[in-house]
């Protein structure tokens, strides 16, 4: 099996914009990892959500843009989001003009190969050159063995925790990283 971690498989991804012959490729990405703790089905609504703001974005209804990994096959790998923080999320900011990295999903098959660190990476530079001046991030209590993970590996222990974020006794970890030094 290659070895994904090594530069080589890095260098055949591609970070871009997501277009609308994306979606198709996506959904069975969202499907596999939005799931429900207890029953481990698929929470088809909030991939469903998810697939309509994606839309949106693409017809600039909303306020979320959207960059895509692919692989040198041209396949769609992973996903992550960007908005301007949320009311909730502005609370944590210590900065006038923050941002939200949302729906940061990779497909299962290419996780740990850096695709994800990449993806942090192109969406901190896209943040950085639109005028935000910090990402946050949160990730909830269904992610606990998987988002907080890689999102600690990115940004360290998080920076506080938003109590019942995702409902009563759901908290939701959250990360903070200022982009004063990104280039």
């Amino acid at each position: 099996m290659e070895d994904t971690d090594s530069p080589e498989y890095l260098s055949e991804i591609t970070i871009r914009p997501l277009g609308v012959d994306d979606i198709e490729q996506l959904r069975p990405i969202l499907e596999s990892t939005i799931k429900d703790p207890d029953t481990n089905e698929t929470i088809t609504e909030e991939v469903e959500s998810i697939i309509t703001d994606i839309i949106d974005s693409l017809s600039k209804n909303n306020d979320k843009e959207y960059l895509v990994a692919t692989s040198a096959e041209k396949v769609v790998i992973g996903m992550m989001g960007l908005r301007p923080a949320c009311e909730a999320m502005r609370g944590f900011a210590q900065s006038e003009n923050p941002c939200e990295i949302i729906n940061a999903f990779v497909d299962q098959s290419t996780q740990k190969s850096g695709v994800g660190s990449e993806l942090v990476k192109a969406t901190e530079r896209k943040a950085f050159n639109d005028g935000y001046t910090e990402v946050i991030v949160n990730s909830g209590p269904r992610y606990r063995d998987t988002g907080w993970a890689f999102w600690q590996k990115m940004y360290g222990e998080p920076s506080s925790v938003a109590a019942g974020y995702y409902g009563e006794g759901r908290d939701a970890m959250v990360w903070r990283k200022s982009l004063a030094e990104i280039v």
